[in-house]
């Protein structure tokens, strides 16, 4: 009876032993589980707070916000883009008017300038006054889009209400006054500021470098 105690009791603390290696070996695994979690496991509100409440007062001082005003472009000073430098030429050989803007010839237009008697007199003037429609008391006419380039108003340039003046544009015509056609003059009359120069010559002969445009001149006197 002593042999078969002794062998239940071996069966039995071998049954044991192999359970206490499986239980640790168990517990081993899950505790790197749940070191692996752990690890992985974002930090706290509770945790971060601290830090939170370090940084935000230095973010509120070096972000400021951003407004519109601080895309506009100031140029320094004595780099202001300058204005562009504009003159009016007529000719009275070739009664025709050249609009120059920073030594460019914007445009050409056939005029008529004051018939013997009246002629209009050649010299350097400059845009004194405009009205976008004027009236002559002496003549008894409208001139509209009216830039008068003498300080008393005696002369300026203009058109005329209707279209029978526009016959004699490129010929003598006028009481000592530059006609222009109803369109010309309206954009003169835009174009210009006041202190244009405005410069009236007997002859006139474009630059070299400014490409020549022919005209055919009528040459005749109309009263």
């Amino acid at each position: 009876m002593f042999r078969p105690n002794i062998t239940i009791r071996i069966i039995i603390t071998a049954l044991a032993t192999l359970l206490c290696l499986s239980t640790s070996t168990i517990g081993a695994e899950n505790s790197e589980f749940t070191d692996e979690v752990t690890a992985e496991k974002p930090p706290s509100f509770a945790a971060s707070r601290y830090t939170e409440e370090l940084i935000e007062p230095v973010i509120e001082e070096l972000i400021e916000p951003v407004t519109e005003a601080a895309f506009d472009f100031i140029p320094p000073e004595g780099l202001e883009e300058p204005e562009p430098e504009r003159k009016v030429i007529i000719s009275l050989a070739d009664q025709q008017m050249w609009i120059y803007e920073d030594e460019e010839v914007l445009h050409r237009f056939l005029v008529s300038t004051g018939v013997p008697g009246h002629r209009t007199p050649t010299g350097n003037y400059s845009v004194r006054s405009q009205a976008a429609r004027a009236y002559s008391n002496k003549y008894e006419c409208a001139m509209p889009n009216w830039s008068a380039i003498t300080s008393d108003g005696l002369y300026g340039m203009h058109a005329l209400d209707g279209t029978s003046y526009l016959r004699h544009l490129g010929s003598v015509a006028s009481h000592g006054c530059i006609r222009l056609a109803p369109e010309n003059a309206e954009w003169l009359f835009n174009w210009v500021e006041i202190g244009t120069p405005v410069d009236i010559v007997d002859d006139y002969t474009e630059p070299p470098e400014v490409k020549a445009i022919e005209y055919r001149v009528e040459r005749r006197y109309c009263y």
